[in-house]
């Protein structure tokens, strides 16, 4: 099986999935934060995942089980995240392949879902932006993702240049940026 044809694949899903939906007028809430930080910055951001949603569960890209989701124990980098009342609510599209294989993928935008890219280190030490990122018709979800990005980036520091946020435990004089950003004191607001 061909993994750049099945992203090819669902991401065609995804766009005409997309497309139908705009011809029906249905509202899609799109919700998204960009962010650096560090490893001590992990409990904090779960804590206010905890405080918003409760418990979440990681949701996989294709349908099988659900997990209990940990930020703090793993070091996975993408996360799908959904709350525990609405598990049930989780939609998966049943697609065949090319050579007939039957798949699953998860409709993202149908689903209420949260995803999370962690910020992490890359290989030459340089940080690698995170990010949060929502796409959903359910009003009600949107509008807690907005209140958890809302208490998010008070917990942080606006660069209005990189249109990121930057967290407050990292040395600016020190640290390193992927996509060679230079970001100083006088970018942060």
């Amino acid at each position: 099986m061909n993994l750049d044809w099945i992203c090819h694949h669902i991401a065609t899903n995804e766009l005409n999935q997309f497309m139908i939906n705009i011809e029906r007028g249905m509202l899609l809430m799109i919700k998204q934060m960009n962010f650096y930080a560090t490893e001590d910055d992990k409990v904090m951001i779960a804590d206010i995942l905890n405080n918003v949603f409760g418990q979440l569960f990681e949701v996989p890209l294709y349908k099988t089980d659900v997990f209990v989701f940990d930020e703090k124990a793993n070091e996975q980098k993408l996360y799908l995240l959904v709350e525990e009342s609405r598990r049930k609510d989780i939609v998966y599209d049943k697609s065949k392949l090319y050579d007939g294989t039957i798949i699953e993928p998860l409709d993202l935008m149908r689903s209420p879902v949260l995803e999370h890219v962690t910020s992490c280190k890359n290989l030459k030490g340089e940080l690698v932006e995170g990010h949060f990122y929502c796409c959903s018709h359910d009003s009600n979800f949107s509008k807690k993702v907005s209140k958890f990005i809302t208490k998010l980036k008070k917990e942080f520091r606006y660069v209005k240049k990189y249109r990121t946020y930057i967290s407050s435990n990292i040395d600016l004089s020190t640290a390193k940026f992927d996509c060679d950003r230079i970001i100083t004191k006088e970018e942060l607001s």
